[in-house]
């Protein structure tokens, strides 16, 4: 008998063919998956609002960093950085940016 390597994106999209057949329950495919009940419906989820390309695992990393600099506040101190005249300490820095030089 020769041994069957599948990977997880064929294993997804069988579970959703299984899934989408109607012939078991969600809870009986997922015992047979060996996934959780949540995991079966966030795949058939996906499956129906992407179509096969939502079966791919999604980044981690966040969109957006709360914490980051506004970006015109970023570009605002580039330019300041750049003047020739601007005094290399955070009070000149402030002060360029609040007083907006000509």
């Amino acid at each position: 008998m020769v041994w069957r390597e599948t990977g997880i994106m064929d294993e997804r999209l069988r579970f959703v063919v299984d899934c989408l057949s109607g012939d078991e329950t969600m809870s009986a495919l997922c015992a047979d998956y060996g996934i959780s009940r949540k995991s079966g419906y966030k795949w058939l989820g996906r499956y129906r609002e992407f179509g096969p390309e939502g079966l791919h695992d999604r980044p981690r990393a966040p969109l957006n960093h709360g914490r980051a600099t506004a970006l015109d506040l970023v570009e605002e101190i580039i330019l300041v950085l750049l003047l020739p005249h601007w005094q290399a300490n955070v009070k000149g820095l402030y002060w360029a940016i609040t007083k907006k030089p000509a």
